[in-house]
């Protein structure tokens, strides 16, 4: 977990707490509604975990980075 809160520039207690994790992803006056994304969000980080190349798991967090800026 602590390698996921450091990829991802978070606390690791985040990762425990759902529901803050989802407020802590949202950008500054970001007032969106995230509840029901959590299955998504276990998903994401499921198969976060399971990528073993450093590089690669570096490439996916940029690309889910951008992806969430272009949003």
């Amino acid at each position: 977990m602590q390698r996921i809160a450091d990829a991802l520039q978070v606390s690791p207690t985040i990762l425990y707490q759902p529901q803050s994790a989802i407020e802590a992803a949202k950008p500054t006056g970001q007032t969106g509604d995230y509840r029901g994304q959590e299955g998504e969000c276990a998903a994401l980080i499921h198969a976060f975990l399971r990528i073993a190349d450093p590089e690669e798991r570096r490439r996916i967090l940029a690309l889910v980075q951008a992806s969430a800026e272009r949003a």
